[in-house]
């Protein structure tokens, strides 16, 4: 397999927008207006020129289905986790001859659902994997306003009217702004795709790779056992009169060296400044706070720990290892590559078209370009997909196993199907190489921090270090001035930057919650506080709303959305990143014996 420069001419895509408004799933809140939760009322849909809206899911599919849309993309923006389940429900439960449909889901949302009737097809795509922002700051970007209390629900309680109003601002701010998108794209030489990350890779096709690259599945294996994810990790929970630091587009920074091209040979080590990637032991000492050498446990989850172990890893861990007093003991293979500068040109390009342009738009367009495009060298092979009412060929793939190829039915009519499909542009080595050069940066700042209190892919909470700040590529900035904080882990903590001023809640997977009264009633969603905070920390139960999963719903066989309170409580993890070591809040590494003991 091989991937190399695009040189077609760029297509324009059609763009349309449709967008759902539906009654919230407060059943009390509900009620008191004389609606049912989740009841859907209307579907509006805007193709660059004119607004119509329908009541009824059939009469909106009846629409936009129509043989000159055929090929057309429709965006909903964040609409693979809501406005598509009421598509998706009235298509399953209402089979049609000669349709058929197929949904390529990420987590719990339909990214992509491709709907065809013999020649003809349509996409539905969820404008969130375009433009990863909510739609009332895309709106800002393209000189509009969204319309609605940025709090509040009472819109879609609204008379008709007032709603159709409110949801046709909505369609034109997202047609405008994908528009403006495709257009920014067309000008820096590239060509629209379905997410962010597709259109990143296109650009990088057209306009800066200079050569064919041979992919290989063989190195890619190896690739996938020395990619390591970013270092995340507690130093001391407890903080005062700190500065938190940011590396300035750290990735595309690292995108910035050498990275690997095609295969240069295979050996039982890598010669000296030979990029590639190497099977080895290696040692790490017990007397280094900031061990460099990643390792994956038992339990899948990255550590940096001391002691003696061996497995794969880029040259670049290899030589920081070396750098900070430690050692490679014995080496086993290694794969070595041709390094290439294309990325670097994708960089500094797109980095400094980004610090220059007054155009805000632009701005965010770069900003997207910018940190989507590395992660696609590492897209793995087997693939997921829901297939509604398949013809009868569909059939014929046999039925799988748990966690192994082929399909499995969710409900009748609804079948899921993993697959193994190629993928021309896996070159995971890259994916490796430019992670690898981002943690070694962070690290290269952390060693030399007096007091280290937090750090996180690309950003550090510390005391006692001043460093030299720029708006340049890989440079640091300060970031904000901590008064006071409490990193009770990561991607968990509170902080706040003055004495009298707000906490500062992080928190991944409880940013919005509700609250529940003793009588079951139940307060609309609002941002996560400090007080939340604690209760997350006392392990107590936290209430957030839960918008069902359609693979879950369907395997239960429901069709219909469902909108629930969703206890959730913090247990924590089995096993901190760096182990406890007193009383007050300060960490140290594990050893790997310790880490295997506890395994």
């Amino acid at each position: 397999m091989s991937f190399g420069p695009l040189t077609g001419k760029a297509r324009v895509r059609r763009i349309h927008v449709y967008d759902g408004e539906w009654i919230p799933g407060n059943p009390e809140k509900a009620k008191a207006h004389g609606f049912e939760p989740l009841t859907l009322r209307l579907f509006g849909h805007f193709d660059g020129v004119r607004y119509r809206h329908y009541t009824r899911v059939p009469d909106f599919l009846n629409a936009v289905c129509t043989r000159e849309n055929t090929g057309a993309w429709f965006y909903a923006h964040a609409g693979g986790l809501a406005d598509l389940v009421f598509v998706l429900q009235y298509l399953v439960d209402n089979p049609r001859p000669g349709i058929q449909i197929s949904c390529h889901f990420s987590g719990s949302s339909a990214i992509i659902v491709k709907i065809e009737r013999g020649r003809d097809h349509w996409f539905f795509v969820d404008s969130y994997w375009l433009l990863r922002q909510p739609l009332r700051e895309i709106a800002k970007w393209v000189g509009m306003e969204k319309g609605g209390a940025k709090e509040s629900t009472d819109t879609f309680y609204a008379p008709l009217p007032e709603l159709i109003a409110y949801n046709e601002l909505d369609c034109r701010i997202l047609h405008k702004a994908i528009s403006t998108f495709q257009f920014k794209i067309l000008e820096l030489g590239g060509e629209l795709q379905k997410t962010i990350a597709s259109t990143a890779l296109c650009l990088f096709r057209r306009r800066f790779l200079k050569r064919k690259i041979l992919t290989d599945e063989k190195v890619n294996e190896w690739a996938r056992l020395a990619y390591y994810a970013s270092r995340v990790e507690v130093h001391e929970r407890y903080c005062r009169e700190a500065d938190y630091w940011d590396v300035n587009s750290s990735f595309p920074f690292a995108m910035t060296f050498p990275a690997p091209g095609n295969v240069l040979r295979m050996g039982k080590g890598l010669r000296e400044n030979e990029l590639g990637l190497q099977r080895a032991t290696v040692r790490v000492p017990d007397s280094d706070d900031i061990p460099p050498a990643p390792y994956r446990g038992k339990d899948k989850r990255i550590y940096f720990p001391s002691g003696q172990w061996n497995g794969w890893f880029s040259h670049i861990d290899l030589q920081w290892l070396e750098e900070r007093g430690g050692k490679i003991v014995r080496t086993y293979e290694c794969v070595s590559f041709e390094p290439i500068d294309d990325l670097k040109g994708y960089a500094q390009t797109i980095y400094e078209w980004r610090r220059s342009t007054d155009d805000p738009a632009l701005k965010i367009v770069l900003k997207f370009l910018l940190n989507s495009l590395y992660g696609k060298f590492g897209e793995g092979r087997q693939k997921q997909r829901v297939v509604i009412h398949p013809g009868r060929d569909f059939f014929d793939i046999p039925e799988r196993s748990p966690g192994g190829l082929g399909r499995e039915m969710l409900m009748p009519g609804v079948h899921a199907l993993v697959e193994d499909r190629e993928i021309p542009h896996a070159h995971v080595p890259i994916s490796v190489h430019i992670t690898a050069i981002a943690r070694r940066v962070l690290a290269e700042y952390l060693v030399k921090v007096p007091t280290l209190y937090y750090c996180d892919t690309d950003g550090f909470g510390a005391k006692g270090a001043e460093f030299e700040q720029s708006d340049a590529l890989g440079a640091l900035k300060r970031e904000k001035h901590i008064f006071e904080a409490d990193f009770a882990a990561p991607k968990l903590y509170a902080y706040r930057e003055s004495s009298d001023g707000k906490w500062n809640i992080r928190s991944k997977g409880f940013n919005r919650v509700i609250d529940v009264g003793d009588d079951g009633a139940r307060s609309e969603s609002r941002k996560i506080n400090y007080q939340d905070f604690q209760s997350i920390l006392q392990h107590k139960d936290i209430y957030l709303e839960n918008f069902g999963r359609l693979r879950s719903l369907w395997r239960e066989g429901i069709t219909t959305p469902r909108d629930s309170v969703k206890e959730k409580t913090y247990r924590g993890t089995a096993r901190p990143k760096r182990a406890p070591d007193g009383e007050h809040g300060a960490t140290r590494p594990w050893s790997v014996s310790e880490l295997r003991e506890a395994s």
